[in-house]
């Protein structure tokens, strides 16, 4: 049974990124799933045989992808919103807040390209485990929930999160779609965020007012600042609340190391 869905209205994929999907393709082949080309429209929420949708590009033109997928959704929650999930990153952070707090799927922030590559060993053994999971309709296994580093306040063992991407998460603003952050987390990361501007960009997303109910801050990994300027994010601290939690989440973001996450369900923390 076809079971995988490919969302196909982002942006173009390189020519690097194609041959590596083919290898991620070929090797769900191998377990019995096919990768089914598909639009976020109408047909994608009447389709019964889906259990994850997976978009290995991201890109600028997803926001195509939100508007049709909002214009798309069904009236009410699904009976099968534990057993599916939406899996994707970059600017299709968009997409996955959006769909959070409407109880269709689960929402995964990660990269399916890290499929493939030099990691692959490592992350196909965490896909296996957490697709186990999503066709069960079971919890994220908390052995799959990586390290998180406390910089201030108190953090608790149990926690929600809403987020990723920081071009998607400012451009969320601009759209009715953002999900609610009553009691979450935010998470933040970026690819391409230089250091002289990544404290700054970080400051304004945390003081919009649609954020003040969030209970901390959790910057992932930051690809070009941490690179460049690692000491970023103590300039980071001076800028946000002092009485606002904040903690790094190294292992989330970009990067064929880049572990993949869950929003808008709780986790744990060892």
């Amino acid at each position: 049974m076809s079971n995988l869905r490919l969302a196909t209205r982002s942006d173009p994929p390189s020519l690097e990124a194609l041959s590596r999907w083919a290898e991620v393709e070929r090797w769900f082949g191998e377990r019995g799933d096919e990768a089914v080309p598909t639009e976020a429209g109408p047909e994608l929420w009447s389709d019964r045989d889906w259990w994850l949708v997976a978009d290995p590009t991201g890109g600028t033109r997803c926001i195509d992808t939100l508007s049709a997928l909002m214009d798309a959704l069904p009236d009410g929650p699904s009976e099968a919103a534990f057993r599916r999930a939406w899996w994707s990153m970059s600017d299709n952070s968009l997409v996955l807040n959006a769909l959070l707090d409407r109880g269709l799927c689960r929402v995964f922030h990660g990269h399916p390209l890290t499929l493939s590559g030099r990691d692959a060993a490592a992350q196909r053994a965490r896909f296996a485990a957490w697709a186990l999971a999503v066709r069960q309709g079971l919890p994220f296994p908390p052995e799959l929930v990586p390290p998180l580093v406390p910089l201030r306040g108190a953090w608790p063992d149990r926690l929600s999160l809403v987020g990723g991407n920081l071009g998607a998460l400012e451009r969320l603003a601009q759209t009715p779609w953002r999900p609610r952050p009553r009691g979450r987390v935010l998470l933040i990361e970026s690819l391409s965020a230089p250091a002289s501007q990544a404290a700054a960009r970080v400051q304004a997303v945390v003081e919009d007012p649609w954020w003040s109910d969030a209970a901390g801050v959790v910057l992932g990994r930051f690809t070009a600042a941490d690179r460049d300027a690692p000491g970023w994010v103590e300039g980071c601290l001076s800028l946000l609340p002092p009485d606002l939690p904040v903690a790094r989440w190294p292992l989330v973001g970009h990067g064929s190391d880049g572990w993949t996450v869950p929003l808008g369900e709780e986790l744990s923390f060892h």
